[in-house]
Order: C-alpha cells, then sequence, then structure tokens
C-alpha cells in the first residue's frame, strides 16, 4: 500500500513537471515571437499551436515525431474510452432488461 502512495506521489510529480516544461516551451516561444517582432505577435487573434512550438524549438523532425507520439496515445486513449463506455452499457442493459422482466411479473401477478 505504501507503494502505491508512492508511485501516485511520483506519477503526480512528473506530471506537473511536464506540465511546466510545456507552459516553459510556450513562454519561451511567445518571446521569441516577441524579440523578432514576428508578424504573429501583433496579431490578436493568432493562437500558438503545438506544432509551431515544437518546430521552433526542437526541429522539424522532432516536431513530427511529438505529433505522432500524441496522435498515437490520442487512438489508445480513445479506443479504451469507446470500451469502457460499452460493457458499461452492456452492465446498464442487463439490470434494464431485468427490471423490465421483473416489471411484467409484478403485472401479471397483481
Amino acid at each position: 500500500m505504501v507503494l502505491g502512495v508512492v508511485l501516485q506521489l511520483l506519477t503526480a510529480t512528473t506530471a506537473l513537471y511536464t506540465c511546466f516544461l510545456l507552459v516553459s516551451l510556450h513562454a519561451q516561444y511567445r518571446h521569441i515571437l516577441k524579440v523578432t517582432e514576428h508578424k504573429k505577435h501583433f496579431d490578436k487573434y493568432h493562437i500558438v499551436s503545438y506544432h509551431e512550438i515544437m518546430e521552433e524549438m526542437v526541429g522539424k523532425k522532432m516536431k513530427w515525431f511529438s505529433l505522432t507520439i500524441v496522435f498515437v496515445a490520442l487512438v489508445g486513449l480513445a479506443t479504451s474510452q469507446i470500451i469502457a463506455t460499452g460493457s458499461n452499457m452492456q452492465v446498464y442493459l442487463t439490470i434494464c432488461s431485468f427490471f423490465w422482466f421483473v416489471s411484467i411479473i409484478i403485472r401479471f401477478c397483481f
């Protein structure tokens, strides 16, 4: 049990550090746009995208690598969510059919 708590704290710490790194990359990219007086800096409707930051900070090859990893992770998470929803629906339909059967029995008995 102690190991589980330690692993949970380690995972949460790693997630917070990853978030810090991503926010730092975003801030650094915005600073680069400001210093170089890039036209995107003066466009008040421009939203910085993940692929822009990756291309500027780590290069084109790593940009495509990181986008591929993000895409694969999203497909995996979406698949697991569909499976979880399907299994929940199976349980829900089983419960509903049971209560439907019970309601028919009650109607005929009383």
